[in-house]
């Protein structure tokens, strides 16, 4: 078992290559989301490929993106970065970036995300691997939420065989005609009983504020692993709707 981190989890790293295939995109995608579900800052490398892909997810799931530079130009970083940092340091800058972070997930990659693994070994800081390099000090998970509930020093929780179900009801939902509200009432639906039920009056009692609609949000991230990869894409729909929600 990869070493928890020794203080508690606030910035993450997600390395990889600069150009990936479609299904690491969609693997760091949904890391990058599971990590601003938790409420946890992202850092990258700041440019194309798992960089991206990563960088997309947490700030669609209204996550805070820190891009980390080799050049001196902070244009160069992708358009989800919130804040690029220009280093000028070329390859240097992995050791920056591993610095600034509590732990690392790795998402394929080739000797630039080998030699960030090698830093954050020699640091002292976790490493959790999907599909990237199989050595001593990686921890190969199967899945996105793997990931992020081992980086947090969790368990992951043994799947239900059943989920709880929405119940009928005979009146109209206030939720109906509301495409936002019913969309949240639908994931809060698919957790077990107890925390479904906290969400569901988290959403009772939502104002349509930006702070609300955020806490909800950080709610239903803390618990990806019982909603599946397809919910996290959900989480970035929310983000969608409440944006639009907004400006109508």
């Amino acid at each position: 078992m990869a070493p928890h981190p020794s203080t508690p989890v606030r910035r993450v790293a997600v390395v990889g290559a600069a150009v990936c295939d479609e299904d690491e995109a969609r693997v760091a995608e949904e890391v990058g989301m599971a990590i601003a579900g938790r409420g946890w800052s992202l850092f990258t490398g700041g440019l194309g490929g798992v960089m991206e892909a990563a960088s997309r997810g947490a700030r669609e799931a209204g996550g805070r993106v820190v891009g980390i530079l080799p050049g001196p130009d902070p244009r160069e970083a992708n358009p989800y970065v919130e804040i690029p940092i220009a280093t000028n340091m070329g390859d240097a800058r992995n050791v920056i970036l591993v610095q600034s972070v509590d732990g690392v997930v790795a998402v394929g990659g080739r000797f630039g995300t080998l030699s960030e693994i090698a830093i954050a070994a020699k640091l002292g800081r976790p490493v959790v691997g999907l599909r990237t390099w199989e050595i001593d000090g990686v921890e190969a998970v199967a899945s996105p939420a793997a990931a992020i509930a081992l980086l947090a020093g969790e368990e992951m929780a043994a799947p239900r065989p059943t989920l709880r179900a929405p119940e009928p009801s005979a009146e109209p939902s206030a939720a109906a005609g509301d495409p936002l509200r019913h969309r949240l009432a639908t994931l809060a639906a698919s957790m077990p009983s107890g925390d479904g039920e906290a969400v569901t009056a988290a959403i009772a009692r939502f104002d349509g504020s930006e702070a609300a609609f955020l806490a909800i949000v950080r709610m239903l991230g803390r618990h990806h692993d019982y909603l599946g990869p397809g919910a996290l894409h959900q989480l970035a729909e929310l983000h969608r709707l409440f944006a639009a929600q907004t400006k109508g």
